[in-house]
């Protein structure tokens, strides 16, 4: 059992020979309150921790925080990058074989742009990665059954929402 000498919030504590609930010899726990039974933790005896325990914890809880903010509060704050130039920069890295390399990379950077996304070279590579993949850099590429495609996941969508499929075909019909 661990004996504590000092402890002011439980001068029971302090007396030789009590455990750090102030049990003396022979004592044994009592039992726990019923469910009905009001019983708060501030009646309850906790014991206390051992001196700079909890100063070390703050300490070392205050060093992490600091640390976490203080490598951002160290950097320059981020210009945005010039529009013309990143548009060239977009422009550069499309592939050769596509036509129209201004009027792409000015909507690419537009969707960069509204989407808030920074247009580093890696997130510009990623974008034209999947726009090579996903269209071809064709400008309506031709998606074999789409509105076969499209009807189903509406139709998914609504049945979840728990709409009525003569509902959503009615709405869909409305010009």
């Amino acid at each position: 059992m661990i004996q504590w000498t000092y402890c002011p919030l439980n001068p029971s504590l302090e007396q030789p020979g009590r455990d750090v609930a102030g049990r003396g010899p022979g004592q044994t726990a009592s039992p726990a309150p019923e469910a009905g039974r009001s019983g708060s933790l501030a009646a309850m005896e906790f014991p206390r921790p051992p001196r700079g325990t909890v100063r070390i914890g703050v300490s070392m809880l205050l060093a992490a925080l600091l640390a976490a903010c203080g490598s951002s509060l160290l950097r320059a704050p981020e210009v945005p990058p010039d529009p013309d130039a990143t548009r060239a920069q977009i422009a550069s890295l499309l592939p050769a074989s596509v036509g129209n390399r201004s009027d792409w990379a000015a909507d690419l950077y537009s969707a960069l742009e509204a989407l808030k996304i920074e247009p580093s070279t890696r997130n510009v590579c990623a974008v034209l990665a999947v726009s090579e993949q996903e269209s071809g850099y064709q400008v309506n590429p031709a998606v074999p059954n789409l509105p076969a495609i499209a009807r189903r996941e509406i139709d998914a969508k609504a049945a979840k929402l728990h709409i009525p499929r003569f509902a959503v075909g009615a709405a869909l019909e409305l010009r």
